[in-house]
């Protein structure tokens, strides 16, 4: 009994909590400059890195989106850690919450859009009136340079966001779980659509719109006529591999903690095996989805533009299956875990 009052004694309380969060959201920062930049600057090619089009679209792409996500995803994942027991609400900062709880991408992608567009048209300004269309930089300056740039004023202003809406977002979350069981579920669809989706896919629709637009054009670069068929099934199939489990980890994370707010009904359990199998047909289906019909029609090239809107729609279709799959394991799991306590 008294390991037990020790250990509650030790949690940190909501204070110490969001500080955590500051010092890993430079971590989070960080990782996502590297992936991104390294998608953009290396992995997609570099014929067109030293543009002036290819560093300004990637600012405005980069800040604002990734600033929304890490904002998100430090709510949910901080929701969770309570409900697991990694922290708690100390007696003096138990007051003042504001408001019911409310959606983390309402409460907070606006502003983070608002501004991280702002802050990416600031640092643009001084390419657009260069008056130069490129600059010489080598291929390692072209991967470093823009990562450079953004990491300082995104970690800045994800940073100064999980102070402002953190506290208010986890208090809100606290004081809703005792009226949780009194709460009747939100319709599935609804919760589905306004949860996950629509913010989910939004985010990847510009983020495979900026990643696939200039991928497709290197390698137009490398053909001189279009984009082989080759090239738009092998990145049809990686997309869909990386969303699909991507979403998947994310969507169990969040829901599980909807479940704790009574958001979420219990339904059909979802044993591993589906799991297993419907994460590893997804991107084999979709990369046949589209080969057969280019197959039939002998089509050997794409337009530049259409092999990115099939990227985006396979980003989104797979999106949806990744949530769909993460929310149905995270509500047998939690719900698993809840019996048996």
């Amino acid at each position: 009994m008294m390991q037990e009052e020790n250990k509650t004694k030790s949690k940190p309380g909501l204070k110490k909590w969001v500080v955590r969060r500051y010092y890993w959201n430079i971590l989070s920062v960080e990782i996502n400059v590297l992936i991104l930049t390294g998608l953009i600057f290396w992995l997609v090619g570099a014929g067109l890195n030293t543009l002036v089009v290819t560093l300004t679209s990637f600012f405005l792409m980069f800040i604002p989106m990734v600033t929304v996500m890490l904002l998100v995803n430090v709510i949910i994942d901080s929701q969770l850690a309570f409900v697991e027991g990694k922290w708690e609400i100390k007696d003096d900062e138990a007051t003042k919450i504001d408001g019911k709880y409310m959606n983390p991408w309402r409460r907070v992608a606006l502003e983070a859009l608002i501004l991280g567009t702002g802050i990416a048209l600031i640092i643009c300004i001084p390419f657009w009136v260069s008056g130069v269309s490129a600059f010489p930089f080598s291929p390692v300056m072209a991967l470093v340079f823009p990562g450079l740039i953004i990491v300082i004023p995104t970690y800045i202003l994800s940073t100064l966001l999980i102070k402002r809406h953190l506290p208010n977002a986890l208090k809100s979350f606290t004081a809703a779980l005792p009226s949780s069981k009194q709460n009747q579920p939100e319709p599935f669809m609804r919760y589905f659509l306004w949860e996950h989706i629509i913010p989910w896919a939004s985010v990847l629709a510009i983020l495979n719109l900026g990643i696939n637009l200039k991928g497709f054009y290197e390698k137009e670069l490398i053909t001189g006529g279009g984009v082989l068929i080759g090239d738009v099934i092998y990145s049809v199939v990686l997309t869909a591999v990386v969303i699909v489990l991507w979403m998947w980890v994310s969507a169990v994370n969040q829901v599980r903690s909807d479940v704790h707010l009574g958001r979420v009904a219990q339904g059909r359990k979802l044993s591993v095996s589906i799991l297993l199998l419907m994460l590893s047909l997804t991107p084999i289906l979709a990369g046949i989805v589209v080969w057969i019909p280019l197959l039939i029609g002998g089509i050997t090239h794409l337009p530049v533009i259409l092999s990115t809107i099939i990227i985006i729609m396979t980003a989104v279709v797979t999106a949806v299956i990744g949530r769909g799959l993460g929310i149905w394991w995270g509500k047998t799991s939690e719900f698993k875990k809840i019996g048996s306590e």
